[in-house]
């Protein structure tokens, strides 16, 4: 399932493409539990948090859904572009979410005495911002760089793969700096209590670790060189390790 335009030898292909097809049904049942959980406890449970969370869970299961039906349905070139276009549209909504829940989880800690929960408009502006950016995509390209006869995903010689890229390393960028800013408030005295703080700074080096290993396919838009194999099998069995984190 590797995009690599580089050619890999027919069994690491094999073996790569059941490795990934194990790490996002493993995953999708995970996150499938995760919203049923979070669905039968609703009235309990239920917050902006929680929303944020539960709208993460779904798209990243779209997200997989898609990926395995349509990454390589390189046959037929018009199915193929339509699969490309989705599957840009839902992963950026799916890093966009990461960012608006770590932000949602940070609030608080940064403006303690505010009122306002900015998890809902950051929600919404994630399927705006994504929207853009597709349909500029698509619009500037003519759909050129949509799908390839490797994958149905955005093209690396085009360089419409920045696209994706692009904002993704945005979403990164401001994690870590939403991360420093947290933390530098959790040292100072009387701002919350030290157990909270502790679930503070877990709940960070979670979502920094699931935006690392989630979607580790980013490391693989890049051209892989043969010699290059080993680090595609370990980034491969990361997927599988984040569903557990």
């Amino acid at each position: 399932m590797s995009p690599s335009v580089s050619p890999i030898n027919e069994d690491h292909t094999k073996a790569l493409s059941v490795i990934s097809k194990i790490g996002c049904i493993v995953s999708m049942i995970f996150l499938v539990l995760s919203v049923a959980i979070h669905a039968f406890f609703w009235r309990f449970v239920k917050s902006v948090r929680t929303i944020v969370h539960t709208n993460l869970s779904i798209w990243l299961i779209v997200a997989y859904i898609l990926f395995l039906v349509g990454f390589n349905r390189t046959e037929n070139k018009d199915i193929c572009t339509a699969f490309a276009v989705l599957l840009h549209f839902v992963f950026l909504v799916v890093f966009f979410g990461m960012l608006t829940e770590g932000c949602s989880i940070s609030f608080p800690v940064l403006k303690p005495l505010s009122s306002r929960k900015p998890g809902i408009p950051l929600m919404i502006a994630s399927y705006v911002i994504a929207v853009i950016i597709v349909v500029i995509s698509t619009g500037v390209t003519q759909l050129h760089g949509y799908g390839s006869e490797q994958a149905c995903w955005l093209s690396t010689e085009t360089g419409l793969i920045w696209a994706f890229l692009v904002p993704v390393f945005f979403v990164v960028l401001v994690c870590i700096l939403y991360c420093l800013l947290t933390c530098k408030a959790i040292k100072e005295p009387l701002n919350i209590p030290s157990l909270q703080s502790a679930i503070v700074i877990f709940c960070f080096e979670s979502l920094m670790l699931k935006i690392n290993t989630r979607d580790s396919s980013v490391n693989a838009h890049f051209k892989i060189e043969k010699h290059d194999i080993a680090y595609i099998y370990i980034m491969s069995q990361r997927i599988i390790y984040s569903c557990f984190t």
